[in-house]
């Protein structure tokens, strides 16, 4: 944990949570509800894992409005001038991060153990940063590369001692 919070130091700097109290509280019980739904597919061993991305799917959807039209606005407008490009990168996100990524995330915490999985979450933010590099042609910036390092360090250091690590 203390490198990762270190790798989000250096990336992002220190976070400024009192700009933002609600996204921040709402941040948090994301990440607790994706922890429990992580470990509740990981009893359903038996089911269909792209039934079970369905129906998350299918409830998280009025969710994730609802939540937009509370802290956002100008989605109406946003949507009439999208571009082709921006419903391509949509539809690119519903089917590959949603049906397909969500699809593998859940045979993965279903087939290996949870310590074993869950670390590469950690590699999301790293991800971002090396497609927002070669996709959209931001600079990389000395802080970018060390947090990305530390971030795989820290990954690899999880993945390669396993369960062993948490006992220490």
């Amino acid at each position: 944990m203390i490198i990762g919070f270190t790798e989000i130091a250096i990336i992002a700097g220190l976070p400024r949570i009192g700009a933002q109290p609600g996204m921040f509280l709402l941040m948090i019980l994301s990440a607790f509800f994706f922890s429990v739904a992580a470990m509740q597919i990981k009893r359903l061993r038996r089911m269909d894992y792209m039934s079970v991305n369905a129906w998350i799917t299918l409830f998280g959807a009025p969710q994730a409005f609802l939540v937009s039209w509370i802290f956002e606005t100008g989605q109406i407008q946003a949507l009439s001038e999208a571009t082709p490009p921006v419903f391509g990168a949509f539809i690119y996100m519903a089917l590959f991060g949603g049906v397909i990524g969500q699809g593998l995330w859940h045979w993965l915490v279903q087939r290996y153990q949870t310590n074993q999985v869950m670390p590469f979450t950690i590699l999301v933010p790293v991800m971002a940063v090396v497609f927002s590099i070669l996709l959209l042609g931001e600079a990389l910036t000395w802080q970018l590369a060390l947090g990305g390092a530390i971030t795989i360090c820290g990954v690899a250091i999880i993945v390669l001692r396993g369960p062993d690590i948490i006992a220490a």
